[in-house]
């Protein structure tokens, strides 16, 4: 081995050996790694091989956006018609709240006109009867509320 063909290792400096490069007899390269017609084919399969890879992979991204954004609209829609769903409903039931309060208040009128015009007939037709018994419902109700305080 001449000095040429001895390099030093970094790690402890020893020498290895190295071997010569060998040259074609035409004096070309052909015998250096990743030259000639294997080498070239292998770059074209490997450039195929990431072509294809690169496709897919763009495809793929490309399908799952088109999945995601159609599963965020199905979301969106799908939230938006319950919550249409949800205020109809509560529209609904809040009118007929209201409808059923209105005729409670309808109701509870017409009694009270019809108890009002009872009393009134009653005070016409017994006229002493009805002060003992107001008087009897003013002195009941003065001692509950005397009784309280």
């Amino acid at each position: 081995m001449n000095p040429s063909e001895k390099s030093t290792s970094p790690a402890n400096g020893e020498e290895l050996p190295v071997e010569p490069v060998r040259r074609s007899q035409q004096g070309g390269d052909a015998d250096l790694p990743g030259d000639g017609p294997d080498a070239a084919k292998a770059a074209h399969e490997l450039k195929d091989a990431l072509g294809r890879a690169w496709s897919e992979a763009r495809d793929t991204v490309g399908s799952l956006r088109g999945t995601l954004g159609k599963g965020a609209r199905n979301v969106g829609r799908d939230t938006r018609e319950a919550a249409t769903e949800a205020r109809e409903t509560l529209s609904g039931a809040a009118s007929e709240f209201g409808q059923l309060g209105e005729e409670v208040a309808d109701d509870a009128l017409e009694l009270a006109r019809a108890v009002g015009l009872g009393v009134s007939r009653y005070v016409r037709r017994h006229p002493l009867q009805s002060i003992v018994v107001a008087a009897a419902a003013g002195a009941l109700i003065g001692r509950l509320l005397r009784g309280r305080h």
